[in-house]
């Protein structure tokens, strides 16, 4: 896509990034399970050239194989690199165990055998079923005329023509629905125990009590795993996290172990940790605190005009850019009991999902 369209190509001298270079601007684009965003970053005088490019490049894109050939090189140079951490290999591990008949199960760059196989023509299909002005949200941020933008936008975007959306349609992910375990190796790992939930769609209240109940158990040396396992020497790290989607994600908890024999033991300890918040809740000074850090994060993440733009575009991915604006309110708005029926409701124990990474070769692969 940045390698030319119908008006902005190096063939006539109007490369994409030439023409956003030489006003002061930048170029890029950022890939995540439910949206691609394309973005320009210029000074506000030129809103219309960064317009006219996305206009351009969505209806007029040149995709020739030659480019394709090219940037098959770079993204499979890309794919082996982030393959090669551990980090995100048992990502994508976890992802695949709980999503196997999903796109969501498979990783965002794509497989190795799917980029070395893609074709021109496969890359034309996709472009026209998705590329196209009904599935495309144009965000605006900075300091700019609003309606002479949205005038540019309407003159610029107006005349395309939009997609069948039947040709898009998406089933919704059903999780594993059993509990299971599967032993993973990359030589020269550390050894890693993942634990893993089917949480819910991103917009879900209970989503946000899920946000701040992965603060309280992982986040900061006050955290109850961080005090249990990393404190006692037993984890040289822990984090939790939970998918904020359109559809259902994961709440996942990582933890790097210190010693290889103690996964079992780590692994009941994460148990009980979940089972006591079930029973007990957490206490007003966990939640308060864990709030104030959710606070911090958001505000602290909405850093200059591009920042903004690209978490709204975030909000509208999960369905409702309100999100955005309301983000801050439903923090606020999370309780105990919120916090306690979030964890009786997703955090099942025979449904989640549990992936151990090992250095050490008892096998190779993926041993389930």
């Amino acid at each position: 896509m940045f390698k030319g369209s119908a008006r902005y190509n190096r063939s006539l001298g109007t490369s994409i990034h030439d023409k956003i270079g030489a006003v002061g601007g930048s170029t890029n684009a950022t890939t995540w399970r439910d949206y691609t965003n394309y973005w320009c970053f210029v000074p506000s005088r030129h809103l219309e050239l960064a317009i006219d490019i996305e206009a351009d490049r969505m209806q007029a894109p040149l995709l020739a194989r030659s480019d394709l050939d090219v940037e098959r090189k770079v993204v499979l140079n890309e794919q082996d690199i982030r393959a090669s951490s551990p980090m995100e290999f048992i990502s994508d591990v976890v992802w695949r165990t709980m999503y196997p008949n999903h796109a969501y199960g498979r990783p965002v760059i794509g497989s190795r055998s799917a980029i070395s196989n893609l074709s021109r023509d496969q890359l034309l299909h996709h472009h026209k079923s998705f590329y196209q002005t009904n599935n495309a949200t144009i965000t605006v941020a900075g300091h700019f005329d609003r309606e002479e933008a949205k005038d540019q936008i309407g003159l610029l975007f107006g005349g395309i023509p939009p997609a069948d959306p039947a040709s898009r349609s998406a089933a919704t992910p059903i999780a594993s629905i059993r509990a299971h375990e599967t032993t993973v190796y990359q030589q020269g790992a550390p050894e890693c125990l993942a634990v893993v939930f089917p949480s819910p769609p991103g917009l879900h209240r209970d989503s946000d009590a899920l946000a701040i109940l992965a603060l309280i158990l992982a986040s900061g040396n006050a955290s109850r795993l961080n005090r249990a396992l990393v404190a006692t020497g037993r984890a040289t790290h822990v984090w939790a996290m939970t998918s904020r989607l359109r559809l259902n994600g994961l709440f996942e908890i990582h933890v790097v172990l210190a010693r290889q024999d103690d996964c079992a033991g780590v692994s009941r300890h994460i148990q009980e940790a979940i089972l006591d918040i079930q029973g007990h809740g957490v206490s007003s000074e966990e939640l308060e605190t864990a709030k104030a850090n959710a606070r911090g994060q958001l505000i602290t993440s909405r850093d200059g005009p591009l920042a903004v733009a690209m978490q709204i575009n975030n909000a509208i991915a999960m369905g409702n850019w309100h999100y955005y604006c309301d983000a801050v309110e439903r923090i606020e708005a999370v309780s105990n009991d919120d916090i306690r029926r979030a964890a009786e409701t997703w955090l099942v124990d025979r449904h989640h999902q549990k992936v151990r990474l090992t250095g050490l070769k008892e096998g190779s692969g993926v041993a389930s």
